[in-house]
């Protein structure tokens, strides 16, 4: 006579249970970092009352998700397209010297980072100008950039994400100001204050961090129909005379290096639907990486938008 075995119904419970407890805990969901900021920079932190500055925020997640960005000065000024990881900033009038603390808030879809800039807003005790003249901006960003290289004078550069300008190598930019009169008086060129190219100093992984002079040179006017798809040492164009030097440029990713090229820019605009220059750093202290950000960093990274990219910065008087 065979023996049947009775197996409790609790005992078959409880083995089902944790084995759907330890399913359960096996397939966890994939955690979701934050945002990362890397740099939060401003091209003065020193203004007056009524002034506009540019903020820039490069940040990136490390999940790949679509980050978002939000400025916020409690109340202070004015932000002009915020949402965006560059934004234009109006600083509020005073009789005063005061501090403003601009934060950035970058956001994915569940978390959030947060930086902060202290800006120097400084009192309105200069000569108030005419009512019917004001400060108008002309801001035109890079069309084509690249950089060349001596050591390898068949390649091309022009879809990378830096520009390199250390020894041996040298950087293209080139400006459309074919639409510059819709923005400026062409019969009036007094009216220009200022005229430079922006432009953020590219990412430098080296423990030493190199330093050294940048040179730029101007380009004429029949060397500016190049491509940056095609430009490579041995057809680079053709450079002038140096018209801008500025020393002891610390190549890190610490904020926007300014070159002054109004003279330049003067004596060319005239005449030129394209703005050139070429710029190099022949001799820093290590030889490393001496580079500045392309437009072509938003296209790999959109995180950064156009926060990196060479811009032509035009002041001038409108009445």
């Amino acid at each position: 006579m065979k023996k049947i075995i009775l197996i409790p119904v609790f005992v078959v419970l409880i083995t089902t249970f944790f084995l759907s407890c330890e399913k359960v805990t096996t397939e966890t969901e994939e955690e979701n970092f934050p945002p990362s900021i890397i740099s939060v920079t401003a091209d003065r932190t020193s203004v007056y009352g009524g002034e506009k500055i540019h903020l820039f925020c490069v940040a990136t997640d490390p999940d790949d998700n679509q980050i978002t960005y939000e400025w916020v000065d409690g109340g202070a000024g004015i932000f002009y397209s915020n949402g965006s990881s560059s934004v234009v900033w109006e600083a509020p009038e005073s009789e005063n010297d005061f501090i403003v603390v601009i934060h950035v808030f970058v956001r994915d879809e569940e978390e959030t980072a947060t930086e902060s800039i202290s800006i120097n807003v400084l009192a309105n005790d200069e000569p108030e100008e005419p009512e019917d003249s004001e400060d108008s901006y002309y801001v035109k960003y890079v069309c084509d950039d690249a950089y060349v290289s001596e050591e390898y004078p068949d390649e091309n550069y022009g879809d990378e994400p830096n520009l390199a300008t250390g020894p041996g190598y040298y950087a293209y930019l080139r400006f459309d100001i074919q639409d510059v009169s819709d923005y400026i008086n062409m019969n009036n060129l007094s009216s220009i204050e200022d005229v430079e190219i922006r432009m953020a100093k590219g990412y430098n992984n080296t423990a030493v961090k190199p330093i050294g002079t940048t040179l730029v040179y101007g380009i004429s006017w029949g060397e500016t129909l190049w491509m940056e798809e095609f430009i490579n040492y041995n057809d680079m164009p053709q450079h002038e005379g140096e018209i801008v030097e500025l020393q002891d440029i610390i190549f890190e990713v610490d904020g926007i290096v300014a070159f002054n090229v109004k003279d330049d820019f003067l004596h060319k605009v005239q005449v030129h639907n394209y703005y050139c220059v070429m710029i190099t750093t022949p001799a820093p202290n290590v030889n490393s990486a001496c580079s500045f950000y392309s437009k072509e960093l938003g296209v790999i990274y959109p995180e950064y938008g156009d926060a990196a990219t060479p811009v032509l910065w035009i002041k001038y008087k409108s009445n």
